[in-house]
């Protein structure tokens, strides 16, 4: 099937490099393929536009790699895209820069969207997005797994006694035998029958007989682990319309409305499965000894054993705490959050690095990994010998407060939120705090805008404990372009109070970042 991507607002075809489709975010594009009806970036269906063959394939804030699954009538394809920053922001590096410095701070917090491979929703800690990527190819082969189990179970031999006629006896066992023995009169019936065709019927004997019976302990654990598959995906498949429902209109619930309807459909399989089979009808027991072993010895079973403890591992589970809702343990979040949560870790680095000798502590970092959640509480706390004091805040809330009464931090125009909060509280009197707002968007037009946040905390944020109004505002980003390079001159900053920073991941800022904002609050 012959594939074109297009950009929809250029009209230019993209660039093909060893046949991955090199794409950049936040951007549309329309994939042309003669003779598709029906196109996919991963789980999520595309929408036709215009001619036939042709679809929409909007890219949000996500970078990663991703796979475009296209269906004819008669032929089937799928390509590889590669969705890159876009050229004006970070680059490839920087990116890839800023994400392994993410994980090794905060495992499990860079999740973005949309199916992306890398800066998307690979986790290492168990968030739904996470769970669904992981475990979703699993449940296809789980089904396969107890079809074979269906087909052929073990089966269990009962041995009981009883009493039938000698005529029916096909082979004389000990058991007969010793029964015999032990019954003079039956035995002295059976021989004169035996003996005699006269015999008006053959004697009673007792033989010990076997019937087998599929309530094997083997059966009754994949009973326990498909029960326990089916609470755990559950819990999983709530969770992901949980978040559909909280991001609706966004890539988000896009990605997560696609994945419960997959695992929804998985689900329906192995419970049909289960329902139609002696599988519904016999008791759900965890392992025994002999389940255990007839797991070993069985290549069927231990197929299942092994997906099913797969998807039950703890690595793979949902976390829930005492009073609060189940909810993911990582975010599932676009890459200028991500960009965010960088500056965070950056700007403490620069600070760490201007400071020496200060003793440093973190604390509400769990915070930045819900998804709900806007992190506030997170902080880095630094104590000099003296009693001088700095804390770096993200999100720190300001409440509206028309009158400025008291002293905590407060909006006298509604409530605010800058990302971060740098504040110094000297051993004597000495008091300040500052602004920083992070921007992934670098274009003047963008830059531009974000100002009108820069003036906003300027003017209407109050801190009467650190001196009332913030010392500057500067916007932190991650590349300068040619028409922009004024607003990133050291001259303009310390003239103006504000002004943007280059803080570029995987590189040296071409400011000494922690020297500045320590001198802009006279540490």
């Amino acid at each position: 099937m012959n594939v074109t991507i297009q950009d929809r607002e250029q009209g230019a075809s993209v660039d093909w490099l060893d046949g991955v489709a090199r794409l950049e975010e936040k951007r549309d594009y329309l994939v042309v393929a003669p003779g598709c009806l029906e196109a996919r970036l991963a789980a999520r269906r595309l929408e036709p536009s215009g001619a036939p063959g042709c679809f929409l394939l909007p890219i949000g804030h996500w970078i990663g790699d991703s796979h475009l699954h296209l269906a004819g009538p008669e032929q089937r394809t799928s390509v590889r895209v590669e969705v890159l920053p876009r050229a004006e922001k970070a680059s490839e590096l920087s990116w890839a820069a800023l994400l392994d410095e993410l994980h090794a701070w905060l495992p499990g917090v860079t999740a973005g969207l949309e199916g992306g491979g890398h800066g998307a929703v690979d986790t290492t800690g168990s968030p739904a997005p996470g769970l669904a990527l992981a475990l979703l190819p699993l449940i296809p082969e789980l089904e396969r797994a107890v079809h074979r189990v269906v087909a052929e179970p073990r089966e269990r031999e009962l041995r009981y006694e009883d009493q039938v006629r000698m005529h029916t006896v096909r082979r004389i066992g000990g058991d007969v035998i010793r029964w015999l023995a032990r019954h003079p009169d039956a035995a002295l019936a059976a021989e004169q029958w035996s003996s005699s065709e006269d015999a008006a019927q053959d004697p009673w004997v007792l033989q010990s007989l076997a019937i087998s019976s599929i309530d094997h302990q083997a059966n009754r654990y994949v009973a326990w682990l498909l029960r326990r598959i089916d609470l755990e995906l559950g819990r999983l498949g709530d969770e992901l319309r949980r978040i559909a429902r909280a991001q609706a209109g966004s890539d988000t619930a896009a990605w997560c409305a696609a994945r419960e309807s997959v695992l929804s459909a998985g689900l329906r399989a192995l419970q049909g499965l289960v329902r139609c089979s002696f599988l519904s009808e016999i008791k759900p027991e965890p392992p025994s000894p002999q389940a255990l072993l007839t797991v070993l010895d069985d290549p069927v079973y231990s197929r299942v054993h092994t997906l099913a403890r797969r998807l039950l591992s703890p690595r793979f589970r949902l976390h829930e705490r005492p009073g609060d809702e189940v909810g993911p343990s990582a975010a599932v979040r676009p890459s200028y959050d991500l960009y965010e949560l960088w500056t965070f870790l950056a700007v403490q680095r620069q600070l760490s690095e201007a400071l020496p000798g200060w003793s440093w502590r973190s604390r509400g970092l769990g915070g930045l990994s819900e998804l709900s959640g806007t992190g506030a509480g997170a902080a880095f706390v630094a104590n000099r010998e003296d009693g001088g004091r700095i804390e770096l805040l993200f999100n720190k809330t300001f409440k509206l407060a028309i009158d400025g009464a008291g002293s905590g931090p407060h909006s006298l125009t509604g409530e605010r939120r800058p990302d971060l909060v740098l504040t110094w509280r000297g051993p004597g009197e000495e008091r300040a705090w500052l602004c920083l707002d992070a921007k992934y968007r670098v274009r003047k037009r963008n830059l531009a805008d974000a100002f009108t946040s820069a003036h906003v905390y300027r003017d209407a944020l109050r801190w009467s404990e650190f001196g009332g109004r913030c010392r500057c505002c500067y916007l932190l980003a991650p590349a300068a372009l040619g028409e922009c390079v004024g607003w990133y001159e050291t001259e303009f900053l310390q003239k103006h109070g504000f002004g943007v920073i280059r803080l570029t991941p995987g590189e040296s800022t071409e400011h000494d970042l922690g020297e500045q904002l320590c001198a802009v609050l006279g540490i």
